[in-house]
């Protein structure tokens, strides 16, 4: 097969996307929300975040992995020691450019309200409106805000900001 191209076919790569089953009238219904419930264009006043979390499995290799050569790729060893499990919360500005990531040790909801205060104590102290985008996950709802905190704060605001949350594509 002195013609056969090398690396032609590349079946570990896919592109993929959500298609809900049937477009609901629950799907609608919170694409609407989400599309209504954006602020147009931000202002120091008015904020547009996008907010996630992910695991990471945290791993150290068990043998040291051989020094790179020039022109060669970087070898590993498949074996590794599990070292535990660590959440990412992230948080993403599109209009802005900006973002921001902070590791913690488990996603709870009240962790998940933490980040959000956080988040709005020490980069939005002076907006009146951070709309937030996020996923379905359930520690993501703005009762997780309301539990950690449901009194006031500065200016009237509640403890929590504002939240979108995208419709689920997930058969039903």
């Amino acid at each position: 097969m002195a013609d056969a191209g090398k690396n032609d076919l590349k079946p570990w790569l896919r592109r993929q996307w959500a298609i809900p089953a049937k477009a609901s009238a629950a799907f609608v219904a919170n694409m609407e929300n989400v599309l209504g419930g954006l602020p147009g264009p931000t202002t120091p006043a008015v904020r547009m975040v996008c907010v996630d979390e992910g695991g990471k499995q945290l791993i150290e290799d068990v043998r040291e992995p051989p020094p790179v050569r020039p022109g060669a790729s970087a070898r590993r060893d498949s074996g590794y020691r599990r070292g535990g499990a660590a959440n990412l919360f992230s948080a993403f500005e599109p209009l802005a450019g900006w973002r921001r990531v902070q590791a913690t040790g488990r996603k709870t909801s009240v962790d998940f309200a933490r980040f959000l205060r956080a988040l709005s104590d020490e980069h939005y102290p002076g907006a009146e409106r951070v709309a937030l985008v996020g996923d379905n996950l359930s520690t993501h709802t703005p009762a997780s805000c309301t539990r950690r905190s449901s009194r006031p704060r500065r200016g009237g605001r509640r403890s929590g900001p504002s939240g979108n949350t995208p419709p689920s594509t997930a058969a039903g």
